[in-house]
């Protein structure tokens, strides 16, 4: 999934004739993958993955942030099992948005509910969250924005790599720093209140310290365990003061 934060969009019948809703609703959504996609073609590239590598990485994957995260360990020399757990963590909510619309989807076969959840992100989440109330919608709908979605994000990567490798090095537009300002710009949009702040600020002091004294790979499962585990502290705490 790519985890920028899910936009808000207004319901569009399914069932409406014209334009296949998934389609309409999905078109904006492609726009905003395009770019991140690009980038990270270009990205991966430069960390010294093959063309193949790439490819099979945004068709099995498809999530961005993952991606960006595991090109970032990987130029780090981090250890697979490192990349594979801490990315693991990131996606892990994808088994809580799964759960919330697996039960309004009982029309669905379960083979047509595995295949949704597979390819299901953050935004085609939010869109099958905005027809709910009014019952599942056609399976054509969900594997349809499913499948522009990780379509588009496809393109955008293998777009992306074979800009960097036949038409220019990006390091000359300054775009070396897109892979970092892409991660920061992911984590300014979940900064919404004091405890993802502290959770934040507790993450990157560990992954600083990590970096400047040469710890181990486990110390960055460990950045990413205990900021969120501060936050939830801080919150709990905050909570009973207020209501004491």
């Amino acid at each position: 999934m790519k985890s920028l934060s899910a936009p808000v969009f207004s319901a569009v019948s399914v069932s409406k004739p014209g334009p296949s809703p998934a389609l309409t609703e999905m078109f904006p959504v492609a726009v905003a993958y395009l770019p991140i996609a690009f980038a990270f073609g270009m990205a991966a590239r430069e960390v010294g993955l093959d063309f193949q590598a790439t490819a099979l990485m945004s068709l099995l994957v498809n999530a961005g942030s993952s991606q960006m995260l595991a090109l970032t360990l990987l130029a780090a020399g981090q250890e697979m099992f490192a990349i594979v757990l801490t990315t693991f963590l990131v996606n892990a909510r994808h088994l809580l948005l799964s759960a919330v619309v697996a039960p309004s989807l009982k029309e669905w076969k379960p083979l047509q509910r595995l295949l949704f959840g597979m390819q299901m992100t953050d935004e085609t989440f939010a869109l099958m969250l905005t027809h709910l109330p009014r019952g599942a919608p056609p399976f054509r709908y969900g594997v349809g924005i499913n499948l522009i979605g990780h379509g588009t994000w496809m393109a955008g990567t293998l777009l992306g790599y074979w800009v960097s490798e036949h038409v220019f090095d990006f390091k000359i537009f300054g775009l070396d720093f897109a892979l970092a300002a892409l991660i920061l710009g992911v984590l300014a949009l979940q900064l919404d209140n004091f405890h993802k702040w502290v959770a934040a600020a507790v993450s990157a002091a560990v992954g600083i310290a990590a970096v400047r004294g040469h710890w181990s790979a486990g110390t960055l499962i460990l950045a990413a365990l205990l900021g969120p585990f501060v936050a939830v502290v801080s919150e709990k705490v905050w909570n009973g003061r207020r209501f004491s």
